[in-house]
């Protein structure tokens, strides 16, 4: 089943009920935002965590009020995602799988719910360096919340390195590896 915002603007409860009704051929479970709420949302992603994860150093003061306004329509967007997704889970068995940087959040969101969820997350994003990751701002924050997870992938060992670093540079957390290459 996926869950998300369909990519539609609209407050018609007819108007959603038939996208709903479109989409559930589908499994598809769609999540409606307003517009303020997902610009803020990819506000934040494209001006704050993108050129971290990608790791452009030279950004300028971080955390100033847009940035915190911007960060709170983040949050509402993870938060109604994960709430959805509690909704639609029968809690035995579900598998709840992320993609990337825009839902960070979600992870520690859904263990509030069910802290016996199984939760993946894939980053298609690379992850900075630790010494880049400091720059941001909710950078607690969003370590925490992933930390939720069962199981994180990244494209690259280099990228899962710099998030371990992150880990115990940000977070004092450690890790060993195991035979097999698990943690």
């Amino acid at each position: 089943m996926w869950i998300g915002w369909p990519g539609i603007f609209t407050d018609s409860k007819k108007e959603q009920a038939e996208i709903k009704a479109v989409l559930k051929k589908w499994d598809c479970i769609p999540v409606f935002f307003d517009e303020e709420t997902i610009n803020k949302f990819f506000g934040y992603y494209e001006s704050v965590i993108r050129p971290i994860f990608h790791n452009f150093k030279d950004l300028n003061e971080m955390e100033n009020e847009s940035e915190l306004d911007m960060w709170q329509g983040y949050l509402d967007v993870n938060e109604k995602i994960a709430e959805r997704a509690c909704q639609q889970s029968n809690r035995d068995n579900d598998l709840f799988w992320l993609h990337d940087a825009h839902l960070m959040m979600v992870p520690k969101l859904i263990k509030r719910h069910n802290i016996e969820a199984t939760i993946g997350i894939f980053m298609h994003s690379p992850f900075p360096s630790s010494d880049v990751y400091k720059m941001l701002p909710k950078r607690i924050e969003v370590l925490s919340a992933l930390t939720c997870c069962d199981l994180i992938g990244f494209h690259l060992f280099e990228h899962a390195r710099h998030f371990f670093t992150a880990c115990r540079r940000v977070l004092g957390l450690n890790h060993e590896f195991k035979k097999g290459g698990f943690l």
